[in-house]
Parts: C-alpha cells; sequence; structure tokens
C-alpha cells in the first residue's frame, strides 16, 4: 500500500476517525510528497559548477573560440539546474538533513495557521505532517496538547511517526502509529460529551514549492 493510492486516504481518513473517538484532540494529517522544491540548491550548483566551466575554458592551455566558452558556460548551467532540480538523489547530495528537517518544519507551521487549525474551542488541534523526500514529520499541536504532552511528550510521538521510515513500507506503519498513539491521547485528553467536530472534512490538495508536489490532507468524513 502506497500513500497516493486511491485506497489510501479512505484508510488513512478511518484511522483519523477511530482516533478521534476516543480523545477530544482534533487530528489532522496531511502527506506531502516534498516540503519544498529546493529551487536555490539548483540555483547554487549550477553557479558553481558553470564558474568551475568557465575557470577551465581560462586555464587550459586549448585556444578555445569565444563561441565555444560562451555556449558551454550557458549550457553548463541550464544543465545543471535542470538536472539538481529534477534529480531528487541530487538535491539530497547539495542539501543536508538539518536544512530539509527545516523545510518540513516551515511547511507544518504554515499550513497549521493557513487552515485554521489554530481554531478549535479546546485548542486541540493537532497537525502531523509527513514529508516522504525529506523523510521528516513535524507535529504542530494546539495549546492543550502542548500542556498535556510537555515537549519531551510530543517529541516522543514525533519519534514515533518518524519510525516508520524505518519500515519496509511507511503508508501502512503511519496507521499502526495512529492506533498505537491512540489510548495515550485518551488518557491525557478523553473524549468529552459536547465534542464536536470542529474542523473541515474536505480533503482539498496543496501544492507547495512546485511541480509534483501534492499533498492531501485527511480529516473524518
Amino acid at each position: 500500500m502506497k500513500f497516493f493510492n486511491p485506497d489510501y486516504q479512505p484508510a488513512l481518513s478511518k484511522a483519523v476517525s477511530e482516533f478521534e473517538l476516543q480523545t477530544s484532540t482534533e487530528l489532522v494529517v496531511i502527506v506531502t510528497k516534498r516540503s519544498h522544491d529546493y529551487a536555490n540548491i539548483a540555483w547554487t550548483a549550477a553557479a558553481i559548477c558553470t564558474l568551475i566551466v568557465f575557470s577551465l575554458f581560462m586555464w587550459l592551455e586549448y585556444q578555445f573560440f569565444d563561441d565555444h566558452i560562451y555556449l558551454g558556460t550557458v549550457l553548463t548551467f541550464c544543465l545543471v539546474f535542470a538536472l539538481v532540480y529534477a534529480i531528487a538523489p541530487l538535491k539530497k547530495l547539495f542539501t543536508n538533513q538539518k536544512n530539509r528537517e527545516h523545510f518540513c518544519q516551515t511547511a507544518a507551521y504554515a499550513l497549521f495557521a493557513e487552515q485554521g487549525l489554530y481554531k478549535t474551542k479546546g485548542h486541540t488541534g493537532m497537525l502531523v505532517y509527513v514529508s516522504l523526500f525529506e523523510k521528516s514529520v513535524s507535529i504542530v499541536a494546539d495549546r492543550a496538547i502542548t500542556d498535556a504532552f510537555g515537549e519531551k511528550g510530543l517529541a516522543n510521538i514525533r519519534q514515533e511517526f518518524l519510525d516508520i521510515f524505518k519500515q519496509n513500507e511507511a503508508a501502512p506503519a503511519l496507521l499502526k502509529v495512529i492506533q498505537k498513539i491512540s489510548p495515550t491521547f485518551a488518557q491525557a485528553l478523553p473524549r468529552q460529551a459536547d465534542d464536536e467536530d470542529e474542523l473541515s472534512n474536505s480533503v482539498p490538495h496543496f501544492l507547495h514549492g512546485g511541480f509534483g508536489a501534492k499533498t492531501f490532507r485527511v480529516k473524518k468524513s
């Protein structure tokens, strides 16, 4: 089972629904192919490679014509930019995990604010943002949840989600983690009689940073 298969979205929606039947936490799960387009990395790599090629034209003893130097530098820039922008392993080559996690966290906080997940009456909204390219997970929780679990508790929960990338298939592992943490949330924030679904049940699609960054948001149907 893969994240973007048609049959996965209903399975994830069901897992979220079952989770919310036990706790007052309003859970939103977002899965994205990537959190950033890394165009800045492609620009940097292209500029460095172009400078190297231009320097070779200048230093080598071979006599190059002006049009060779011009076309060579222009083609180098365009080719390197296109390759780094289009090929995921090259993006990882020019970045580190800390940078990739930063982009993941930034996107998570932006979506938390954009989708109004902070507007629940009990301040119980929580976003689990899973970014596949970065192999990272960001959790953004409202005040009631941070008060109940603290930074250390939320860090432990985040680690549970991060461990899905250690499994052979991350998609079904994500469902299992949601089921696994349900009793913990039920104990810390038990469902109240007057709890209601305050967040939108729609499943919008987002685009972040260019092509291929499709995401989906899952809530109870």
